[in-house]
């Protein structure tokens, strides 16, 4: 009898959060946020696991209800920690559009090395052109950058020291007249 409940211990024990919390935030940074920020209800140890997440995956969708506010809220949260990889996707116009230039410049702040936009979605039944931050062009920490942009996007670079420490540029555009932009970029 003895042995069965040593079995049915063993077989409910916990061993992720024996993990060191180095270990388990590596696991973490592999989620999206929603679902990393989720964790913390676990114990208490995993209670603000979340907030040391090197990677941010964050969506404002309006399919699913999930709000501009959640964004601020994890931004706020997570203090004044570095971000190595910051992923925004934004598919409703009303609720983030006015937030993104906030929520990327908070990005770069956190001395951010890849920034993913995908704002491709965002905005497009409305005749509001909205200006990428001048911040993207001449962040020193940068050297991942990928953005796919939709027809409400302009963007107006400086004229040089565009893109500092830059390895890796990938761009998808949503409309033949934002290649322009990108001409200029490189000419």
């Amino acid at each position: 009898m003895g042995s069965n409940s040593k079995r049915a211990k063993e077989y409910h024990e916990d061993r992720i959060s024996a993990l060191p919390d180095v270990i388990r935030c590596h696991i973490l940074s592999f989620m999206p946020t929603r679902d990393a920020v989720k964790t913390s209800v676990l114990s208490h140890r995993w209670k603000n696991a979340w907030l040391s997440v090197p990677n941010l995956d964050l969506s404002v969708c309006s399919s699913q209800g999930w709000s501009a506010g959640f964004v601020d809220r994890v931004l706020f949260f997570r203090g004044l920690t570095n971000i190595h990889k910051f992923r925004l996707e934004c598919t409703r116009f009303k609720n983030c559009f006015s937030r993104i230039d906030l929520w990327i410049n908070i990005a770069i702040r956190r001395n951010v090395v890849e920034l993913d936009l995908d704002l491709s979605d965002c905005g497009r039944d409305s005749d509001l052109h909205v200006e990428l931050p001048s911040s993207i062009f001449v962040c020193k920490t940068f050297r991942i950058l990928k953005l796919k942009l939709g027809a409400n996007f302009i963007a107006i670079a400086p004229t040089s020291n565009c893109f500092p420490s830059l390895k890796y540029l990938h761009v998808t555009l949503d409309r033949p007249r934002l290649l322009r932009w990108i001409e200029k970029l490189f000419a």
